[in-house]
């Protein structure tokens, strides 16, 4: 099943101990706007790159077009591409592991 955006949003603030409307706070957006993406809403796309740089995401992510892992890659493109799809594949794993941690 297809995480939302409130759902990536929600672990997002939980990941720093923040609550929803804090972080909408801390963007700019108001707790209507956070009650309007519980229920499904799409936030602005202002709003939602306000979102992504707090949490140094991609609205991808986000939207669910990406995972964690895909944000990786790209985080690590230029040295990553040089790597053999083993050393990719270990460097998956750790990513999952840690992830797991928290």
């Amino acid at each position: 099943m297809e995480e939302s955006f409130f759902s990536r949003y929600e672990a997002l603030c939980r990941s720093r101990g923040e609550s929803p409307n804090s972080v909408a706070k801390a963007i700019g957006a108001s707790s209507g706007s956070v009650t309007a993406w519980k229920r499904g809403a799409a936030p602005r796309n202002e709003t939602l790159r306000a979102i992504a740089e707090y949490f140094c995401v991609s609205t991808d992510y986000l939207l669910g077009k990406a995972d964690l892992l895909e944000e990786a890659d790209m985080a690590f493109y230029g040295e990553y591409r040089a790597l053999t799809e083993e050393e990719k594949s270990a460097i998956r794993q750790m990513v999952r592991l840690m992830l797991e941690k928290k």
